[in-house]
């Protein structure tokens, strides 16, 4: 450090200064007025200059009293404003700032800390001590347009404007507090969080004490979404030891969109529609949750995929981690996948992490699914979930018109096995059957993973027998047959709900029974074999007659790589019959092309049942 007076003038330069744990370059103070008399040293109209930073500097010192007044003025409306006095081991301090650039803060903030790159600071902090102690805090600050970024880009703010009142008093061995931070407007983005805009407010007291900070009463307000009042323990060393926390009527949307959406990208719930209220109060200690009273209030959820939707949802869910308890759950309406689900009511006992259902009636269109042992339990960390039960004859018509799929007829029922959840996959223990066109079809080897999701896979093996033909084929308006057939779908994969292998064949059942085919029915068959297909009589006679006899009917088709390798009844040296003939008037119609791109078939399939297109005849 270098000091220079001459006359009035005093100049001071140091070549480095370590001030707040931070290092300072070619400090250069100059005093054009500068006055030493007695007790006091003043500098009037002075200059401060670093490596970084100017402004203009006024201070007096009374040395008796060891008490320094300081005030800064960068440039502007900016300036600072500082008083510190000692008086044996206490002291106090006083910093005041009207304008101040928190750009100019940057180098005072932790290394890793977000860095503001504009905005200003105003208010003042007020600080009083006895030796290494505080006694006494009361800052009253205010921040306006602050915009603020981290390298990493996971925390940034912009145009932020929020307040800060905090009051602390010594007492005993710890320092009681009272802090009111109000949020007025700005957005902020602290990953995965966004806030879109202000018009919140935090609120709290309590005491520190030993490295403890306890919050006695706290209560934090969130505009749209309503107000959490909380308490509860945290150590600067090890976090929440405990803490308690409770809601009345919290805006279920706003508690979507703002808090829970963030965490669940890429899961089945990452896109929803909510509304309706959510009381809640719950109990935090030993690093885990402990106690929840959760209060549902007519909540309505939608997926806005229109995977499924819950209207009205009313429910009493009380939980504690080491006791038991019973929950009501009831809701006016629901639908999976288009389907309609009806009013249910049921209660839910509960044994820590472990929920039972005894019986589970689901109302579905003019059926119903039956469930019982219904469990639902987390075991190392993960959720599981298991279930048996019935499906009471639903109407086809009905099931097939809400999936917006070809209207079938008859009923729908099954029988439905042990179905267990656990690692985001779905497994069927046993096999499903279901009675539906007359006939039996059994379902094995299910399993479904990622359900929800935006990828569901699904494997099975499918066998169906003694399907009525006539209740089928009216469906998709194919032409009638008359008849019975088996079906086998073997190895089935199913990705996103497309098909990307298995193995088909479809025959005429064993037995006797009326084997009739109508003449637009042999036409469509010819149409799916494809550009060469062809029906074995002459295109004169078929006009003749309405339906015709045959003695069987079968196609196969194992899809691998979008590929259909086809065969039939049987083989021919030009291809394979897909329909015997048999009786008076019988009917052949034979295929052609033995290997069919996936796409292309379902195409003259879509045809055939679009526009019933013509077969070529020869």
């Amino acid at each position: 450090m270098k000091l220079q007076s001459a006359g009035n003038v005093l100049q001071v330069n140091v070549t480095k200064l370590r001030l707040l744990g931070r290092s300072y370059s070619n400090v250069h103070v100059t005093c054009p007025r500068f006055d030493w008399q007695g007790n006091r040293l003043t500098c009037k109209k002075g200059q401060l200059r670093t490596s970084s930073f100017a402004a203009g500097i006024d201070f007096e010192y009374l040395i008796a009293q060891q008490e320094l007044h300081l005030a800064l003025a960068p440039g502007g409306a900016e300036n600072w404003r500082a008083m510190a006095a000692f008086n044996g081991e206490s002291w106090q301090a006083n910093l005041g700032a009207s304008a101040a650039s928190l750009a100019q803060l940057a180098s005072f903030l932790p290394k890793d800390a977000p860095v503001p790159s504009r905005g200003t600071l105003s208010g003042t902090l007020n600080l009083e001590g006895k030796g290494a102690e505080l006694r006494r805090v009361d800052a009253n600050l205010a921040v306006d347009d602050l915009n603020f970024a981290d390298p990493s880009g996971l925390h940034a703010g912009e145009k932020i404007a929020a307040s800060l009142k905090l009051v602390g008093t010594r007492a005993g061995g710890g320092l009681n507090w009272n802090s009111d931070i109000v949020w007025n407007k700005g957005e902020v983005f602290w990953s995965p969080l966004y806030i879109p805009s202000g018009g919140h407010r935090l609120r709290a007291n309590g005491a520190f004490v030993e490295e403890r900070l306890h919050v006695t009463e706290g209560s934090l307000q969130v505009a749209q979404l309503g107000a959490v009042q909380f308490s509860g323990d945290w150590s600067t060393k090890g976090g929440l030891e405990q803490g308690r926390a409770a809601a009345t009527q919290l805006d279920a949307k706003t508690l979507y969109t703002l808090l829970l959406k963030p965490f669940l990208d890429k899961t089945a719930l990452d896109a929803l529609d909510a509304s309706g209220g959510i009381t809640f109060e719950l109990r935090y200690a030993d690093a885990e949750l402990q106690q929840l009273d959760l209060q549902l209030l007519d909540v309505s959820i939608e997926d806005q995929r229109k995977r499924f939707a819950i209207q009205h949802l009313n429910g009493s869910l009380p939980w504690n981690r080491r006791g038991t308890g019973e929950a009501t759950l009831e809701f006016a309406a629901a639908s999976v996948s288009g389907i309609p689900i009806g009013k249910l009511q049921t209660r839910v006992k509960s044994e820590g992490f472990d929920f039972a259902i005894d019986e589970l009636e689901l109302p579905i269109l003019d059926g119903k699914l039956a469930m019982n042992a219904v469990r639902v339990w987390r075991e190392d960390s993960n959720w599981r979930w298991k279930f048996r039960g019935v499906l009471l004859p639903i109407s086809m018509e009905a099931l097939t018109k809400a999936l917006g799929g070809p209207v079938m007829r008859g009923v729908l029922a099954a029988t439905i096995p042990e179905v267990t959840y656990a690692d985001g996959r779905v497994d069927v223990v046993g096999a499903v059957a279901i009675r539906v066109f007359d006939g039996d079809v059994v379902i094995d080897n299910v399993s479904l993973a990622d359900f929800l999701g935006p990828a569901p896979r699904l494997n099975a093996d499918v066998q169906m027998r003694n399907l009525d033909l006539g209740l089928l084929t009216s469906t998709f308006k194919f032409g009638s047959i008359d008849g019975r057939i088996d079906a086998d779908l073997k190895a089935l994969e199913l990705s996103n709900w497309k098909p990307v292998k298995f193995d088909a064949k479809v025959q005429s059942s064993a037995g006797n029974y009326r084997k009739k085919i109508s003449q637009q029915a042999v036409q469509n068959i010819s149409s799916l074999g494809g550009a060469g297909a062809a029906a074995a009589i002459q295109r004169s006679f078929l006009g003749f007659f309405k339906e015709f006899g045959y003695d069987q009917i079968g196609l196969s088709c194992r899809l691998r790589n979008n590929v259909c390798e086809m065969a039939g009844v049987a083989s021919t040296p030009q291809g394979y019959l897909i329909v015997k003939g048999g009786g008076i008037p019988a009917i052949t119609v034979l295929g052609y092309n033995r290997s069919v791109g996936w796409n292309e078939l379902i195409e003259r399939l879509s045809r055939v049942i679009q526009s019933n297109a013509q077969p070529i005849i020869r």
